[in-house]
């Protein structure tokens, strides 16, 4: 049975948190130290008040081979997301940055009231309605400040991407194809609201992590009193050597807490990923647990999950004529397991296409997903997909 153990309020949690910050002291110490025994690089300075503009646009079409809820056959173009960046440097070490998410509004909203009969607040009833709204709308994923002004060090306050979804999009390379498996699985969120510090390891070793967030994501407000603890390290252990450089190791730890009444409750991640990118290849994978607590009849119930995700990609540039040589292959296998505890609950996820780069800042990639169950009464379904992601 997998255990993921949170340390429980007062001293053991306070030990926690104060081993972590003098970890995290310590890596600004010797980043600081060996920034001043290195000659500083001539760079120029940056401009002030300039705004720069960027933007990405995920452009779907899907058409299920299976029944998902609307008939066999049921296919749909589709605008999945668009995201667009403003950034500025407000000072020599200071910027901030602002991220738009224009998505479809297709959420139920839960809205809790009470009806004035019982003094107690016993009365509060969930009553859940449909959106206002089912067309595309816009929310924030993105607002915060970065201020260097520790060497090799950023210190970042506001909305920000939390420490491990964007590290693992950043080497699986496809978010328009298909989120991470801690995003499509719901473990946390990719932003959230808090403050987080990242160190440059030193020769291009890596880099070290820690935030303080919120806990709710980015679409959702705060509820309770706790802050949910994420520290992450990424290990380059081969940075000078032509080929190995890009090989990385990294791991993380997401301590969370929610109220329940007077109770709190461990929410818990865990995990790491090993890949590596040289010329031509792109190879992944990751493995992840998570520890969930729930109160059943005045007792603390652990759900534990634990899955894994590997990722390859293979492009043509090097073997292939012009214009086959924008072609490429992709690969990607997911299994989670959401309770160890249960009995066939698990799920698996196959993906397989073909990538194309069209032109400059746009990519196209043909593929078929499908989803496979462990349970003997949940049929297998499939998609094909044509998505195509465009940069400006």
């Amino acid at each position: 049975m997998l255990q993921i153990a949170m340390p429980n309020e007062g001293g053991r949690y306070e030990k926690t948190l104060a081993i972590l910050c003098s970890m995290f002291l310590f890596s600004i110490l010797i980043s600081a130290s060996y920034s001043a025994d290195t000659k500083p690089s001539e760079t120029a300075k940056p401009t002030i008040g300039v705004v720069k503009t960027s933007g990405i646009i995920f452009l779907n079409y899907i058409y299920d081979v299976d029944d998902l809820g609307k008939g066999e056959g049921f296919n749909k173009f589709d605008i999945e997301r668009t995201y667009l960046t403003f950034e500025s440097n407000i000072a020599d070490k200071a910027k901030i940055k602002v991220t738009t998410d224009v998505y479809q509004n297709t959420k139920t909203v839960s809205i809790k009231a009470e009806d004035g009969s019982k003094a107690d607040n016993t009365d509060v009833k969930s009553v859940t309605v449909a959106s206002y709204y089912d067309g595309w709308t816009v929310r924030m994923k993105n607002i915060y400040v970065d201020a260097d002004l520790i060497p090799m060090t950023t210190i970042r306050l506001g909305m920000i991407g939390t420490p491990w979804i964007p590290t693992v999009e950043k080497a699986w390379g496809y978010r328009f194809v298909k989120p991470t498996l801690t995003d499509a699985e719901k473990l946390f969120s990719s932003a959230d609201l808090g403050a987080s510090a990242i160190v440059k390891i030193p020769q291009n070793y890596g880099e070290f992590m820690l935030a303080v967030l919120n806990g709710p994501g980015y679409s959702k407000s705060e509820d309770d009193k706790y802050k949910d603890i994420c520290p992450r390290i990424t290990i380059t252990p081969l940075p000078s050597d032509a080929i190995l450089k890009g090989l990385a190791i990294s791991a993380y730890y997401y301590m969370g807490k929610k109220a329940s009444g007077d109770e709190s409750l461990d929410r818990n991640r865990l995990g790491a990923m090993v890949n590596f990118s040289y010329d031509f290849i792109n190879i992944g994978g990751e493995f992840d647990m998570s520890t969930d607590q729930s109160l059943k009849d005045k007792s603390v119930i652990d759900k534990n999950g634990s899955g894994f995700s590997a990722f390859g990609e293979v492009k043509f540039a090097k073997f292939l004529p012009s214009p086959l040589n924008n072609l490429g292959v992709l690969a990607r296998f997911d299994s989670w397991d959401p309770d160890t505890d249960v009995e066939d609950d698990s799920h698996n996820v196959t993906l397989v296409g073909l990538t194309y780069n069209l032109v400059k800042n746009v990519r196209a990639v043909l593929d078929i997903q499908k989803t496979s169950y462990q349970s003997a009464d949940k049929d297998s379904t499939s998609q094909i997909l044509a998505q195509v992601e465009v940069k400006f």
